[in-house]
């Protein structure tokens, strides 16, 4: 079956073989095929036919990159030339990335931001992470800060910022900077970042703290919740704990962090106010199937933080 198809992908290639596009798909299925070899040789004459597609230099680039030839990657990624989109010098700047060279993709993602196409924190997000990554914390800050002049209500650069200043063990800025916030800002304001780039920004730009959907401003309160914690304010942790899960009571972070805190401070009130609570969410939200199975994470945290409570009062 093997050998069929290597004959038919040949043959195919060979009825039009001026076609930049036949190559392209040769060199997909020798890829597939694990033919690597073949499949660099293709999408080259791809490129040979085609010189202007980035697409196909860029899948060069990454033929290179996965047979671990980094050399003819970056050689590569230097014939790009002419003005791209913002999006695709995103693309240029990932392969920089991968092959560990910083200050090509600091540039590349500097040439995004001036030709984003539509308006996107996403690449001011994607430098202050490299800027992150390298321990270079007051460069990502002043990224963050010229995306807040351009993009000043979302919500994901101001979790990128609180999540340097938390890395430079600055608690009490982070505090300050997210309570300004709060006081010069309504309700309305918050907006999260485009739920297109939600998932993205989830899986790709791994500094920036969860961005919890529904109420924006429920995010802010729960992660002062935090910083107030860490910063040994029992009380005000819990006050913002309580606003956060008042804002969204269906999130089960926010229920487990309230019940965690006053389960912690230890009083009466706190007890019977965890034991309420987390009854009437997991009555509300869970079924008993789910209860007797291991499942979701938090939810398990949660039942096992109830049988805690039960089993010490």
């Amino acid at each position: 079956l093997l050998d069929n198809a290597l004959e038919t992908a040949r043959i195919a290639r060979m009825q039009d073989e001026s076609n930049p596009k036949i190559h392209a798909w040769y060199s997909q299925q020798m890829h597939e095929l694990q033919h690597m070899t073949e499949a660099i040789e293709s999408i080259k004459q791809a490129i040979t036919l085609n010189p202007g597609n980035l697409n196909y230099l860029l899948t060069l680039v990454d033929l290179y990159i996965e047979n671990k030839e980094f050399g003819l990657a970056e050689e590569n990624l230097r014939n790009v030339n002419g003005e791209l989109s913002g999006d695709d010098y995103r693309k240029v700047a990932q392969r920089y990335l991968t092959i560990n060279k910083l200050a090509h993709a600091i540039e590349m993602l500097e040439l995004a931001i001036s030709n984003m196409e539509s308006q996107s924190a996403i690449p001011y997000l994607e430098l202050a992470g490299v800027y992150y990554q390298e321990g270079q914390y007051d460069d990502a800050v002043i990224v963050i800060e010229r995306g807040l002049q351009e993009y000043d209500t979302d919500i994901a650069l101001f979790m990128a910022k609180i999540a340097v200043y938390w890395r430079q063990n600055k608690i009490e800025d982070a505090i300050a900077f997210l309570e300004s916030l709060l006081d010069k800002n309504d309700e309305t304001v918050f907006v999260n970042s485009l739920l297109s780039e939600y998932d993205f920004i989830k899986n790709a730009i791994s500094f920036v703290p969860e961005l919890y959907s529904g109420d924006p401003r429920a995010t802010v309160y729960f992660y002062l919740s935090l910083l107030y914690d860490a910063h040994r304010q029992i009380n005000k942790s819990i006050d913002y704990a309580e606003k956060a899960y008042s804002s969204n009571p269906q999130e089960i972070d926010y229920l487990y962090l309230v019940s965690s805190l006053k389960n912690g401070r230890n009083s009466l009130d706190d007890i019977s106010y965890v034991n309420t609570e987390i009854g009437t969410w997991l009555i509300d939200n869970v079924s008993d199937e789910y209860k007797m199975a291991s499942g979701n994470v938090m939810v398990d945290h949660v039942i096992c933080l109830a049988g805690e409570i039960t089993y010490e009062h």
